[in-house]
């Protein structure tokens, strides 16, 4: 009965569909009524979610975001509303279950049967029931966070979200004051509760795990490349193809070999994020003087004049669960287009999180971290290097 009906759906050019039209101070159900059959069940739902900047986003998000009008509906039609398909989104129609392709599905094998750092076993997910699309109604994951970071406040790390605070939650698929919360594949969808959903499914645990961020944590990684040479300066040729090295570190948490890399801070660009990471990790500049980290990275400022981006997107990563997520930026920079290697005179000196840092030779055999070996294929491809 708190509901208005209407059959004028203003502004709209899809029709007949249920939906929900929002602003600040008022809400309101719109329903068009249908001249079809009763039979006929090809109605679906849209979700228009008014601001004052013309912003539209998906139904779940105007129902769980600051409109606490809708905590009064019934469960039974959150359930029915949840089945839509098709949302606008930046007044663009949006399909929300064809974003989770095969590319993002097989990023996946890195998921443990048991989460890391203490963790819960994960629901076993059929292949069938990846993709959020595929209903499963008894689908219960355990839920789980890190005590690290349920603890006092972080600037890394969000806080946990409960649904009386609503209004205070994250602002999914935007930039969110300095904390970028869109992802690298398109608009994420949230469940019936507001919470983000993964974008390649379906990972058998709900919460953030060690993650700091609901929905995508970014993360940005360097690729520093020379071809390997004889000691007489030729280059290395293996089945007429040059070889190639890049400066790795060797992960303190799982002894992996990995680019050096970490999660961008607020406020901060992937570019940036990829220099502090490089610098903390191959020559531990946290524990530098002012004057020693200055030199540094004097030394190096030709190196990172000119960077290509090789890859930006989802990271095949253990931590990822069905709320959070990783996706990186990797920036990669060849010293070959330098006069000179000014890593000659300088010595690795390995950060805290890591065991080590080193030249690594670059081939098919190379076993790194998550999506290192993937990310790394597209380089030694672009540039015709042995593999």
């Amino acid at each position: 009965q708190s509901l208005s009906i209407t059959s004028a759906l203003n502004n709209f050019n899809f029709c007949p569909r249920t939906v929900i039209a929002a602003n600040q101070s008022k809400l309101k159900l719109l329903v068009e009524h249908t001249t079809r059959s009763s039979h006929n069940h090809n109605s679906g739902c849209w979700a228009k979610c008014h601001f004052s900047s013309g912003t539209r986003v998906p139904y779940d998000y105007a129902l769980n975001r600051g409109f606490h009008t809708f905590q009064q509906f019934d469960t039974r039609m959150t359930a029915k509303l949840a089945k839509t398909k098709i949302v606008i989104m930046d007044g663009v129609p949006y399909n929300n279950n064809s974003y989770a392709g095969m590319e993002l599905r097989n990023l996946r094998n890195s998921l443990s049967p048991i989460y890391p750092f203490g963790g819960p076993a994960r629901v076993p997910i059929p292949d069938d029931k990846i993709e959020w699309s595929s209903r499963w109604e008894d689908y219960s994951p355990p839920e789980f966070t890190t005590e690290s970071i349920l603890i006092g406040d972080k600037d890394w790390a969000d806080k946990e979200l409960r649904l009386t605070d609503v209004g205070l939650w994250p602002k999914w698929n935007q930039q969110d004051g300095g904390i970028n919360r869109k992802s690298h594949h398109g608009n994420y969808r949230t469940d019936n509760d507001g919470y983000p959903l993964n974008p390649a499914g379906r990972t058998g645990i709900k919460g953030r795990g060690s993650l700091g961020r609901w929905a995508t944590n970014h993360a940005a990684d360097c690729i520093i490349t020379r071809w390997k040479k004889h000691e007489d300066g030729s280059a290395v040729i293996i089945d007429g193809k040059p070889q190639l090295q890049f400066i790795g570190i060797i992960r303190k948490d799982t002894g992996d070999s990995a680019f050096p890399g970490g999660m961008i801070d607020a406020g901060e660009d992937a570019m940036t994020a990829v220099k502090r990471e490089f610098l903390e990790e191959v020559f531990s500049s946290e524990e530098a003087t002012d004057d020693e980290r200055a030199a540094l990275e004097d030394s190096l400022k030709n190196v990172f004049m000119r960077g290509e981006t090789v890859y930006k997107g989802y990271v095949d990563d253990r931590r990822n669960t069905d709320n959070a997520w990783i996706e990186t930026e990797a920036i990669s920079f060849s010293l070959d287009e330098l006069d000179t290697d000014v890593f000659s005179n300088l010595k690795f000196k390995a950060g805290s999180d890591a065991t080590g840092a080193l030249w690594i030779d670059i081939d098919q055999n190379v076993k790194l971290y998550a999506s290192h070996k993937s990310i790394i294929k597209i380089l030694i491809q672009k540039l015709n290097a042995y593999w």
